[in-house]
């Protein structure tokens, strides 16, 4: 397990954790015994609480360290137009364009994650246009006739 850092970068800003995981247990132990008052584990959520959190946070922070091919959330939040700050790893920077439609940090790098998280959270207009260029970007990713129609290139008369 990653040993976590014994300081408290942003007490200020609320941090909403939504899932669970194997370091669970471990990391309620570090915010208990540290303190933390500002972070909150909200546990496994259905779809649309998902979804409800999301729209009414800031940004989207994606800090994952493993190899994921497509993260449903960070697409989800992008179409809600959330900026996402998202670690350089895997999928996540075909995703977000870094300074455009979010941010992105080197996995791991705590102290570069925790500098976006205060430029977008004391930058409220960086934050609306990150998420307005988010959900822009987003649509033309995903769209059906844009898909079909490059399909039918590929494959004529379909």
């Amino acid at each position: 397990m990653r040993q976590f850092k014994q300081q408290k970068i942003l007490p200020q800003i609320k941090l909403k954790i939504i899932g669970d995981g194997t370091q669970e247990t471990e990391l309620l132990a570090f915010k208990n015994e540290h303190q933390l008052s500002n972070v909150e584990f909200l546990g496994k959520k259905t779809k649309p609480e998902l979804l409800q959190v999301v729209k009414g946070a800031k940004f989207l922070i994606c800090p994952s360290e493993c190899y994921e091919v497509l993260g449903f959330t960070v697409v989800e939040a992008m179409a809600l137009g959330k900026p996402v700050i998202g670690a350089a790893i895997g999928g996540i920077p075909e995703m977000v364009i870094n300074n455009y439609t979010g941010l992105l940090f080197e996995p791991g790098n705590a102290t570069q994650l925790a500098g976006h998280i205060k430029l977008l959270y004391d930058n409220e207009s960086l934050t609306t246009e990150m998420g307005k260029n988010a959900l822009e970007h987003i649509n033309r990713l995903i769209n059906n006739k844009t898909h079909y129609e490059s399909l039918q290139k590929l494959i004529p008369g379909l």
